[in-house]
């Protein structure tokens, strides 16, 4: 029973460093060439790129298609200048007058 659990041990140690090692990337480099996650084309790295890898994106887009996601980011966001007037200038408003009524 003993050679079982030190074995089960060992494989969970030898899967874990195996499993660390390859999920490890190497950081691209300018002009280093990848496929664009959106249309396929063989693109190079850019400024832009190398900085999304560095905060963690693992899946790249070229300008083109980068562009038309941020069209269509930018059009689902409301502006919320609404939400904030109401938080900076009517809540307080409400608040103030509340406290000289009573």
């Amino acid at each position: 029973m003993e050679g079982l659990i030190f074995l089960v041990v060992i494989a969970v140690i030898v899967y874990a460093f195996v499993k660390g090692n390859a999920s490890k990337s190497t950081k691209p480099n300018a002009g280093d060439p990848y496929a664009c996650s959106g249309c396929g084309v063989q693109v190079k790295h850019s400024r832009r790129t190398i900085s999304a890898w560095e905060r963690g994106a693992r899946s790249f887009y070229c300008k083109s298609c980068h562009g038309k996601w941020r069209e269509v980011q930018s059009s689902q966001k409301p502006s919320g200048c609404l939400g904030m007037f109401v938080f900076i200038v009517v809540f307080p408003a409400i608040a103030i007058t509340g406290l000289f009524i009573i």
